[in-house]
Parts: structure tokens; sequence; C-alpha cells
């Protein structure tokens, strides 16, 4: 049965209540002093870019869009059931393994974009694995499962996931092992909430 605009609206505003507590959570109260990742050769030859601020807050978009476009209720329902367990699942790893991200460069004062879309609202702590990059994996792929018959909607999100990705090495919120880690958990995510045999194993398991 198809759901409405706005129990899809209040769906969202809650899901984002839950992000919001689940992810500063662990930063205001943490449970212990985080440990310091140090990035990579490969992570220092990519260059800050700090008008990708825009890419990287993108995914503000691309998760009520997500959402929006669930056709019916078993649909959201998987779709808002796999967020809430993702975002769970990480604030408890965050609360018991603290991560802080060690760079040697300021990039205060850099744009308008970063300071404000990026430093004023996001620190470098629950840095491993990537929430943004495992959200980024969700999202995109349960958008492309919808448009799957259609090859330039499916390009199209394909194309901005990536981009996002990415956005979290040029904005120096990440590093490499973070962002794998964070789409290997978006993928394992999806595979639980919209494959039918792992779910229907999972519940007589």
């Amino acid at each position: 049965m198809p759901t409405t605009f706005l129990s899809k609206f209040i769906i969202w505003n809650a899901m984002l209540v839950w992000l919001g507590v689940f992810y500063y959570g662990p930063q205001w109260f943490p449970l212990s002093a985080p440990y310091e990742l140090t990035p990579s050769f490969l992570d220092h030859a990519i260059p800050f870019l700090p008008t990708t601020a825009w890419i990287y807050q993108s995914l503000f978009f691309l998760l009520p869009l997500a959402t929006f476009l669930q056709p019916d209720r078993e649909t959201l329902a998987r779709f808002t059931s796999g967020f809430c367990c993702l975002v769970l699942t990480f604030s408890i790893f965050f609360w018991l393994c603290p991560t802080d991200l060690q760079l040697s460069v300021a990039l205060v004062h850099s744009s308008w974009a970063y300071d404000h879309l990026v430093a004023a609202v996001d620190g470098r702590r629950n840095a491993f694995p990537s929430l943004h990059a495992a959200l980024t994996t969700y999202a995109g792929l349960s958008i492309i499962r919808l448009y799957r018959g259609l090859p330039l909607i499916c390009a199209s999100v394909t194309f901005w996931s990536l981009a996002l990705l990415v956005s979290t090495l040029t904005t120096k919120q990440h590093i490499m092992v973070d962002v794998g880690a964070g789409v290997i958990a978006g993928l394992v995510a999806y595979a639980l909430a919209f494959f039918k045999r792992i779910t229907i194993r999972l519940r007589t398991a």
C-alpha cells in the first residue's frame, strides 16, 4: 500500500533525530579517550578541496530522497529499519572504540562552505568506520534498486554516490580506511534490509 507524503515527512524527521542523537552522543559523552588515526601516504596525496563541502553535505539530500522514493509501506519500513540499525550499530562502536583523525595541517577558515557546512557541524571524532560513507552507500543502493530498469537514473545516482565518497577524503573528514569500512557496512546493511531471503533466514534462525 502506498504511503502518504506526510507519513514519509514524519518518518524522515524521526530518522534525522535518531541520527543526531546516536551520532553526536558518543562525541558529547565519550567513555574513553579516542585512538588517533594516522593518514597513509595515499591520504596525504589527496588534495584538500574545501569547496567539496557542498558535495559532502549533499548526503542530506540523498537520504531524504531515498526515504521519499520508497513506494510502499514494506519497502519504507525496510529502508527505515536498515537506516536505524546501521546508525545504532555505528554508535555502539563509536562509544566502545572512539577514534579521531590526526591531521598535521590547519584547515580552518578555508572557505565559507567548509567553515559553515563541515567544520561548524562535524568534527573528526568517530572517524572509523565512516558513517557518512555507510549512509551514502546504503541510500544510493536503495534508490538504484528502485530504478534498476532506468540506466540514466542509476548512472546519475552512482555518480552522485561516488562523488560523495570522494568528498569525505577531499574535505579531510576521513581517510581511505574509514571510507572502505563504511562502504562495506553500507553494503551489509542494504543486503540485510532488502534481500528477503536473508531477512527470512534471520527471523527463523
